[in-house]
């Protein structure tokens, strides 16, 4: 997983309503069609900070940033959430960086206050306000993600931005989502892959109120302290150190410091909060009752009728999130989902448990995070750690997990799975702790190629029998693939793979598709030819015997001086097997054929047999775990290199076919000369 966190995250964006400050009034608020926001002084509950003593970083970068701010207000009806940001621009690049930034929130629980708009030239304060061009967005993302948010983003374009201009701004967004209650939280990044000269975090509550909270990473401590009515959290540190920048480390690695604050005293107070959303929604309709009554008595025993109930859920509901106020973590009621036909992670789960719930099965919706994992452990508890749910249920003794949103999923439940989320909370009423979300070891993702190669004279084609078979994730993203853009398109995908390595392949038999949804796999077969296989012309015939179908997943990261974890896709079994049929006998010469390369998270083998005839190769790869530690790095990138090495086997055998060219010339001359 590649997963940086920058101060500038400039999204794709599309106009639901656009104004200028021009349309300024005399209230100082802007209104479109849709949405306002305010141009307000500096709230007085918030503690000014003085750029001009911020001692700026040394220029490296084109932005320097010199002041990151956040501060929240619990003491008020609603939150108040205060930002602000001061950062020196210093080169070219840096005023396609500076010039533009944008301010989230949800106008249907939010409303935007912003206060300070200004540039700091030569030492003089120049306000922006007036000539800033400012519009109301809404972000593309939340359409292509199938997903609505309501979430609204005020792209600020700053006019006249200079080289050597500090950019400050401020603003507040003041009001919570209805759905968590009276109770708050709430995180805040205190580290970056740019240095920054002073971070500041505050948080205002009531004196006496609890505030869970926790700095992790950084050196300072959270100052906790008493003023009047209040008590207030303060954190402060000049010159903090960027963070490396490296890619691919699992989702569970948190690299950047962190605080947060949470008025949940346990994951037991969290479940109430959740118990509140998916307790008791009501009878189920009576036409939803139909339907599963006819699943019920048509499918023998409870375990396929459970598969069905998933499989249904899973493949017939399609995904769309209406996320809108309270619904962001709030599901609907299953009839709602059932006669829409769509729904978003929190209302499938629900349709899944409501529906198993109503033939006596025992399950429930469960809490994860897509990106924490086992990281879930170091959080304090807070609902804002999971933006996930999938189902838990309990069948003869055996604890299942499923995800509604997991599409082109078949199988039986044995050969189905969740995701390695690692941590859940699951929403039941015994629940008083985070629960361990068990993968399906059975059911391992699996890729495998098989080509085996038939030559019956070297000036004639090779055909290449041909298969592709995949299980688990991999089988579910191949029908995907297949159901969105057809077979024929998939097979001109494998066609165009095979031409980077046969210019003259083509397809002599059509490619067809074996589905087998009890084992939860797919298998392509089909028949190649190969006309420019052999090349006459050179001394020896070469015969690749490559384990293509490994590559992807031996690759070196772009950053090799690590200090992070390694992200390992697991678990992962994938193989390419070549085999080669000739016409003649071969006394093969293949020095070193078969080994093993291993480290604690993956396993290569390479298994070859030779006979006079043929000539077999099996590249084998096993992930035994979903990350490579820092102090195993340097050896596991000698084995990514050694396998690399290993995969790219061919074996050279003589061309005999220039020599039975030449008798068979000579008897062609012999009985002419005979006429």
């Amino acid at each position: 997983m590649i997963k940086r966190i920058y101060l500038f995250n400039f999204l794709v964006l599309i106009v639901f309503s656009a104004v200028s400050a021009e349309s300024i009034n005399k209230e100082n608020t802007v209104t479109s069609a849709e949405f306002t926001y305010k141009f307000t002084d500096t709230p007085d509950w918030v503690q000014q900070q003085n750029i001009s003593k911020v001692k700026q970083t040394e220029a490296k970068t084109s932005v320097s940033y010199m002041l990151v701010d956040s501060q929240v207000d619990w003491t008020q009806t609603e939150e108040h959430s205060f930002q602000r940001l001061a950062y020196k621009i210093n080169s070219e690049q840096g005023l396609q960086l500076g010039s533009e930034f944008s301010m989230s929130f949800n106008p249907e629980y939010q409303s935007l206050q912003i206060h300070t708009l200004e540039i700091i030239r030569g030492g003089k304060v120049i306000d922006l306000k007036q000539s800033a061009d400012i519009r109301l967005l809404q972000q593309e993302q939340e359409i292509t993600n199938r997903m609505l948010t309501g979430i609204v983003n005020a792209l600020v374009v700053l006019s006249d931005v200079r080289v050597g201009d500090i950019v400050d701004y401020s603003y507040s967004v003041i009001g919570n989502n209805p759905v968590f209650g009276t109770k708050r939280f709430f995180s805040s990044t205190v580290s970056w892959t740019v240095p920054v000269s002073l971070v500041n975090v505050r948080l205002l509550t009531h004196r006496g109120s609890y505030v869970n909270y926790q700095s992790v990473g950084n050196k300072k401590e959270v100052v906790q302290r008493n003023k009047g009515d209040r008590t207030i959290y303060s954190f402060s540190e000049k010159n903090v150190d960027q963070i490396s920048s490296e890619d691919s480390y699992p989702g569970w690695f948190i690299p950047n410091d962190y605080i947060e604050f949470s008025e949940y005293e346990s994951w037991e107070e969290v479940n109430e909060w959740a118990l509140s959303l998916y307790g008791d929604q009501g009878a189920l309709s009576n036409e939803v009752k139909k339907q599963n009554d006819e699943w019920y008595e048509y499918y023998q025993d409870k375990k396929h009728y459970v598969e069905k109930v998933v499989e249904f859920v899973q493949n017939e509901i399609r995904y769309f999130g209406m996320e809108l106020g309270q619904n962001s973590h709030k599901p609907h009621h299953p009839n709602e989902t059932f006669a829409r036909r769509y729904g978003d992670c929190k209302d499938k789960a629900l349709m899944i448990s409501s529906l198993l719930a109503e033939k006596g099965i025992k399950a429930w919706s469960a809490l994860v995070s897509t990106t924490l994992g086992k990281a879930i452990e170091q959080r304090i508890p807070s609902p804002g750690i999971f933006d996930h749910v999938i189902t838990t249920l309990e069948l003869d003794g055996e604890t299942y997990w499923v995800d509604g949103t997991r599409t082109h999923q078949y199988g039986s439940l044995e050969n189905i799975s969740a995701g390695d989320y690692r941590f859940s909370l699951i929403v039941d009423p015994q629940t008083s702790n985070l629960s361990t979300v068990s993968v399906n070891r059975k059911a391992p993702h699996t890729s495998t190629i098989n080509e085996h190669l038939t030559s019956t004279g070297y000036n004639k084609p090779v055909m290449m029998d041909f298969e592709l078979i995949y299980s688990g994730w991999n089988a579910e993203n191949a029908r995907r693939t297949i159901d969105n853009s057809g077979v024929e398109e998939f097979s001109t995908s494998i066609l165009n793979y095979y031409r980077k390595q046969y210019l003259s392949i083509e397809w002599q038999s059509p490619l067809t598709v074996e589905d087998d949804h009890e084992k939860n796999s797919l298998s392509l077969k089909g028949k190649m030819q190969i006309n420019d296989y052999w090349d006459i012309e050179k001394p020896q015939f070469s015969i690749a015997l490559y384990g293509d179908n490994l590559s992807s997943y031996v690759q070196l990261p772009s950053v090799i001086e690590r200090q992070y974890p390694l992200a390992v896709s697991s678990p992962m079994e994938i193989s390419h097997n070549i085999s080669v049929s000739l016409n003649e006998d071969i006394d093969w010469e293949l020095g070193e054929e078969d080994l093993e390369i291993t480290d604690p998270a993956i396993h290569y083998a390479r298994i070859v047999k030779t006979s006079p005839r043929q000539v077999s190769v099996n590249h084998v790869y096993k992930s035994k775990r979903d990350h490579v530690s820092p102090n195993e790095l340097e050896q596991h990138f000698k084995n990514i290199q050694s396998i690399r090495e290993a995969m790219y086997l061919s074996a050279q055998i003589p061309n005999t076919a220039s020599n039975t060219d030449q008798s068979t010339l000579k008897n062609k001359m012999r009985s002419l000369l005979k006429l």
